[in-house]
């Protein structure tokens, strides 16, 4: 009890100092923990009767309480909170560091600062670097942790956020050297901050306001960091949810509106909507997954594509390209990141070939066109695009004549999945009976155990694919 009396002060100094200073709650709103998703916005449930409708404002936080690369710097486009001249990071700092890296040192600063912050309140509510369990997510994970999820799509993207941040860091910190305190940022309170941002920001894009005039009067990069929004961001994540985030040029302010078709009542949690994400998505920067319902499901395979790099090319690499394997159908109802993903197919469900249910069709496309380009013999002047051609073979609607391009497309899938699956079993841990295993050990275990079940339906519905008449007339007798 005392710990929930503690965490209720936390929340209540943040609401107290936010709404002093511009930010707006709806009366029917509290914050409240939640057993399974923590703080979170809830309609209060005394008086009876409350409720939280379509069209209505959940929150408004304004632009000066927000915290971001912004505020570091010497002149902040207007409406944003500037620093003391003799507090603020070192011009070489300034001018040398990554955006998004200046904005995670200033929060960082701003730990520090304590009490002695302005934003202090906001930062006292947050995950707190001393208590590791409340923000460690996956890149952050004890080895013996982490091994569990080796031989998953998240082991590449572990490695890659270790590497990147331990470079942005060091550079950083000779940026830093010989200012007073400098030793003070340590790298867990630079990974602490990476992981407040990833699970807490939203991009500037999307939540400032005039965005467009602002660029041309600061001639600042909008795309090269993100911001936080102080209470705004308490609103837990639901992918169904219907929200809206609404800009105020007048205001400067940041609204989130609920668009859901039954209002919330009492005791109901009010959710924001963060965008698509699928269970390794949100494993990798929140630290949990969710559960399949009877309404949803979340597990996908993430499959890269493997790039040959241009030596001869400038510039960084471009990400390599991801494609989806879905535990359901893509088009089934709970499939909902893959529903997203397969809009514009949405009409051959009924008649989707079985092979191709479980695949997001831009891979289909790439291996597809890869086909096309590699042979001449299997293009058809009568089907006038690619993407004609793709929903034909999606149904797998060919001449015999154009049996091989099947025959390919459903071998390098076959063989992608069996490479999956190949590095979960290479990866398998093996804990003996009487080991007790962490929590952080437990959810990787589930969360590869859904991949396994995941890449076994790719192939089930390959084998089934085989067995089906339309397959059957295509390759013709044997």
């Amino acid at each position: 009890m005392a710990e929930q009396t503690s965490q209720e002060g936390r929340f209540q100094t943040l609401l107290s100092w936010a709404t002093t200073n511009g930010a707006q709650l709806h009366p029917n709103i509290e914050i409240s923990q939640d057993p399974a998703t923590g703080a979170g916005f809830t309609v209060k449930a005394e008086p009876p009767g409350l409720q939280v409708s379509s069209g209505e404002t959940v929150v408004t936080c304004p632009m000066p309480i927000t915290l971001s690369y912004l505020n570091a710097l010497s002149n902040p486009p207007p409406g944003f909170r500037q620093e003391p001249e003799e507090a603020r990071f070192p011009s070489e700092f300034l001018s040398g560091a990554p955006p998004h890296v200046i904005g995670r040192f200033f929060l960082v600063k701003q730990y520090l600062l304590g009490r002695d912050s302005f934003w202090w309140p906001y930062i006292q509510a947050l995950p707190q670097p001393d208590l590791p369990s409340e923000w460690l997510i996956p890149p952050f994970w004890p080895e013996a942790d982490a091994a569990y999820l080796n031989g998953t799509n998240l082991e590449v993207s572990i490695h890659e956020i270790r590497t990147t941040l331990g470079a942005e860091y060091e550079e950083a910190t000779k940026l830093l050297a010989g200012w007073p305190g400098a030793d003070e940022y340590t790298p867990d309170l630079y990974h602490w901050a990476y992981a407040i941002y990833t699970s807490r920001s939203f991009m500037p894009t999307l939540v400032v306001p005039d965005i467009t005039a602002k660029d041309h009067a600061t001639g600042i990069d909008w795309d090269s960091f993100s911001i936080l929004l102080p209470l705004f961001d308490i609103g837990n994540h639901d992918m169904t949810a219907l929200t809206s985030w609404k800009t105020d040029r007048e205001a400067q302010s940041c609204e989130l509106l609920t668009f859901n078709v039954k209002p919330y009542t009492s005791g109901c949690q009010v959710f924001n909507n963060y965008g698509v994400k699928t269970n390794a998505k949100l494993l990798l920067a929140y630290g949990f997954t969710l559960e399949e319902t009877p309404t949803l499901q979340n597990d996908y395979v993430h499959v890269r594509k493997r790039v040959v790099h241009d030596p001869s090319a400038a510039g960084p690499l471009p990400p390599a390209p991801e494609y989806l394997f879905s535990l359901r159908p893509m088009m089934d109802p709970r499939s909902y990141v893959g529903g997203v993903s397969q809009h514009a197919y949405r009409d051959l469900g009924p008649r989707l070939f079985p092979a191709f249910r479980h695949i997001q069709a831009s891979m289909v496309l790439d291996i597809l066109e890869q086909i096309l380009n590699n042979n001449a013999a299997f293009r058809d002047p009568e089907i006038p695009t690619t993407e004609d051609y793709l929903r034909k073979v999606l149904v797998a609607d060919l001449s015999r004549d154009k049996a091989a391009v099947l025959q390919i497309i459903l071998a390098t899938v076959q063989q992608k999945a069996l490479q999956e699956l190949d590095k979960l079993d290479e990866n398998e841990p093996m804990p003996s009976e009487d080991e007790e295993l962490s929590q952080n050990q437990l959810l990787a275990l589930n969360f590869r155990n859904q991949c396994r079940s995941v890449l076994h339906n790719v192939m089930d519905s390959i084998q089934e694919s085989t067995e089906d008449d339309r397959f059957i007339s295509i390759m013709g007798p044997e």
